[in-house]
C-alpha cells in the first residue's frame, strides 16, 4: 500500500504492567495492565502514521495522546482501512459497544465522540486460551470494523519500530 493513500487504523496496544502517563492537557492517565485500542485517521498518508506511531515506541516524539501511552506500552498491530471518508469516529462508536472508554477526550479533541481509546475485556490466562481468544477476537473485531464501515480491514502485525509486516 502507498504511503499516501488515506483512510483510518485501529492500533492494537499492549499494557504488560500498571501504566501512569502525562498526556498533554488531558493530565495524568493510569492504565491497567491489559489490551487496548486506539482509533485514529490519516487522511494524509495511512500507512506512514502508523509506522510514525511505531516509532513513537520508546523514544519518540509526542504529538498524540496516543504518542504518551505508546512510549511506555507495546504496539503489536494495527488494522488499516483505506478510504477517502474518515471512518474514525464510526469505529469509535462501534468499538463503545464492546470495550470499556478509558478516558473521555482521549484522541477525540477534533471530534464529538467521547473517546477514541478503549480496554479489551480481560482474557484467559492459560497460554493456550490467550492465543485462541486472541485469534477470535481479532477475527471478531475485523467483522465488526466491516460492518461499521463498509470497508474490508487490512491487518498489519508490527514486527519492530518502523516495521509493519506485508499485506
Amino acid at each position: 500500500m502507498a504511503s499516501a493513500v488515506p483512510g483510518s487504523y485501529i492500533l492494537d496496544i499492549t499494557v504488560p504492567g500498571r501504566l501512569s502517563a502525562s498526556v498533554g492537557k488531558l493530565g495524568c492517565v493510569t492504565l491497567p495492565a491489559g489490551g487496548y485500542l486506539y482509533v485514529g485517521s490519516a487522511m494524509g498518508g495511512l500507512e506512514g502514521r502508523v509506522l510514525r506511531h511505531t516509532r513513537a515506541c520508546g523514544n519518540g516524539r509526542r504529538h498524540w495522546h496516543i504518542d504518551y501511552v505508546l512510549a511506555k506500552a507495546r504496539l503489536e498491530s494495527a488494522w488499516l482501512l483505506p478510504s477517502e471518508e474518515r471512518l474514525e469516529c464510526a469505529l469509535a462508536q462501534t468499538l463503545s459497544r464492546y470495550s470499556a472508554v478509558v478516558r473521555s477526550g482521549f484522541g477525540s479533541s477534533d471530534c464529538r465522540c467521547t473517546t477514541h481509546f478503549f480496554r479489551l475485556p480481560n482474557m484467559s490466562f492459560e497460554p493456550d486460551a490467550i492465543q485462541r481468544d486472541a485469534d477470535v477476537q481479532r477475527k471478531a473485531l475485523e467483522q465488526l470494523m466491516e460492518e461499521a464501515t463498509g470497508v474490508r480491514p487490512l491487518y498489519r502485525a508490527v514486527t519492530q519500530p518502523g516495521v509493519l509486516s506485508p499485506a
